[in-house]
């Protein structure tokens, strides 16, 4: 009875040694995910804010050039923004 419930006991740590170092792996993936995701839209908004600058000034060609590739590349990475974005 005891070697049973001491065998449950040594399962029950690995396991649950297991578990945390899955857990452990995808929050590390997670986070790296987020990062990811946090530079895209930092660079999806200075390039926006450039081009506006530029189109401010008269030279509207390269912020509807960039606007076409940023459709291009919501549509080719199955990237899904936020329903009120406007591009």
């Amino acid at each position: 009875m005891v070697a049973a419930v001491k065998d449950d006991m040594s399962s029950s740590k690995t396991s649950l040694a297991k578990s945390l170092a899955n857990t452990r792996e995808n929050s590390c993936a997670n986070v790296v995910a987020v990062h990811d995701d946090v530079r895209f839209c930092q660079s999806v908004v200075l390039e926006g804010c450039h081009y506006t600058m530029r189109a401010l000034t008269g030279d509207k060609r390269p912020r509807q050039q960039w606007s076409q590739e940023l459709e291009h590349r919501k549509e080719h990475y199955n990237l899904d923004c936020h329903p009120t974005w406007k591009v």
